[in-house]
């Protein structure tokens, strides 16, 4: 049978297959010493092909450090990366100089001399660590994130200050060209990212007091007023998240506004961002967003957490963008818990949550399909979802892998894999995508989200 007639079976078979209701352990504190969380990512620092957990602390701990994955959803204690920096209040992780190792970026920021810095750490083969000033600033450094821009291959990043938003161009050596895009005069406060408009190169939307939509023409990012002014939000914009919410294969718009109070989202339309519904009123403080299919239903889900009254909520995506109230997680510290974070941190193909603080993680427990539970004897996908282009397939014995997106077009075709860790370097635009893993067993299909 030709695998295009048997494509629509398996993806029905697939997303019926799951269980409806996301079930979270409970709470695992990482580190209870834990303080001035600022950030957090992942990224396998010690190239064991584990996802370990990478932190940013920030006031009077000021340091950036990582805790090594030891499998099952236990970690090490802190290791240390880099210390004795101003606040660093943004990290990601990335190789940006191809050297198939795991390197760390943050931005350190003085509140008093305004002397912030962008430090770029290499990491070597040997797990040692040296770092370089890569950019001085004269404004406060807000977020970072990595993405291959201008699609050459080479891992690119994004940063906003109090008042720019800057890219730094990479030649593939971690040697840097900063660009500062012109036009927009404004204060910045969040930003994701997405391919809005189809065309396969990310853009950018930018959290101020509205929405900016910066679309990407070949590397060159450009403001789009039109575009900007299709969302119809009130206030300060505090936080915006893209991901396909209404599975219709394009990214939708989270975000929250009227000074952070209201949580919404809006629907991608051919004519622009379409509001479709509040999640959430009269919230006080929501620092961090997270989403995920969380309940391994097919849909995306939304994972917050307000830091006055240290909730960590689930809305739960009932389907075509429809979101039930929110459930409450966990109740933290009040008013210090301010950062959530989602990945596959054990490799299950099942989303878990890390939050602090405390360093605290809730290991996805909702039950795998009879089909997953089979396919987990075949191979691993991490990390799931995907927020860089580092993808892992720990495969049983050796295959290929095809990328479809949801409608069935093929994006990436028999690439091989190797019987043990596979380290992919792929570029895809955020939505959900199936993998097909052939090997001579038969064929497997697993679910990818790129965020």
């Amino acid at each position: 049978m030709k695998f295009k007639l048997i494509l629509p079976f398996l993806i029905l078979f697939f997303i019926l297959n799951q269980e409806i209701t996301a079930q979270f352990g409970s709470r695992m504190i990482i580190d209870s010493n834990t303080l001035g969380i600022s950030d957090i990512t992942i990224g396998d620092i010690n190239n064991d092909g584990l996802q370990d957990i990478v932190i940013a602390q920030k006031y009077n701990f000021d340091q950036i450090g990582y805790y090594p994955n030891q499998g099952n959803g236990n970690f090490g204690s802190l290791q240390t990366i880099l210390n004795n920096i101003n606040n660093p209040l943004t990290i990601v992780t990335g190789d940006f100089n191809n050297d198939n190792q795991t390197d760390v970026l943050t931005g350190a920021s003085s509140f008093v001399n305004n002397q912030n810095f962008i430090y770029y750490i290499t990491n070597d083969i040997n797990n040692q660590f040296v770092t370089t000033v890569l950019d001085t600033l004269d404004e406060i450094i807000i977020k970072i994130k990595p993405v291959d821009i201008n699609n050459d291959g080479n891992l690119d990043f994004v940063c906003i200050t109090d008042t720019r938003l800057i890219i730094y161009f990479n030649n593939g050596q971690a040697q840097f060209t900063k660009s500062i895009v012109s036009g927009i005069t404004t204060e910045y406060y969040d930003f994701t990212l997405g391919d809005i408009n189809g065309d396969g190169l990310t853009d950018i939307i930018t959290a101020s007091f509205q929405t900016l939509v910066f679309i990407n023409n070949n590397g060159i990012i450009q403001f789009d007023s039109t575009l900007s002014n299709s969302v119809q939000s009130i206030g300060l914009i505090s936080k915006v998240l893209l991901n396909d919410f209404d599975n219709d294969g394009d990214p939708d718009l989270l975000l929250t506004d009227q000074n952070g109070a209201v949580l919404k989202w809006f629907e991608n339309t051919s004519s622009g961002f379409v509001f479709r519904q509040v999640l959430k009123n009269n919230i006080i403080g929501t620092f961090s967003l997270t989403s995920a299919d969380f309940d391994l239903d097919g849909d995306i889900d939304i994972v917050s957490i307000d830091s006055q009254s240290g909730k960590l909520e689930i809305y739960n995506n009932t389907g075509q963008g429809n979101f039930d109230s929110p459930q409450v997680i966990f109740t933290g510290n009040s008013p210090m818990t301010i950062v959530v974070y989602s990945s596959d941190i054990n490799s299950d193909n099942r989303p878990d949550i890390i939050w602090g603080e405390e360093l605290s993680i809730h290991l996805n427990e909702n039950a795998l399909s009879v089909e997953e539970n089979f396919l987990q004897k075949e191979f691993k996908v991490f990390p799931n979802p995907l927020s860089e282009n580092n993808l892992n397939i720990l495969a049983n014995q050796d295959g290929s892998l095809s990328i479809f997106d949801m409608f069935g077009n093929k994006i990436h075709k028999e690439i091989y894999l190797k019987k043990g860790n596979n380290h992919l370097n792929i570029s895809l635009p955020p939505q959900l995508y199936l993998l097909l893993i052939k090997n001579k067993n038969g064929y497997f299909v697993s679910k990818l989200m790129v965020r």
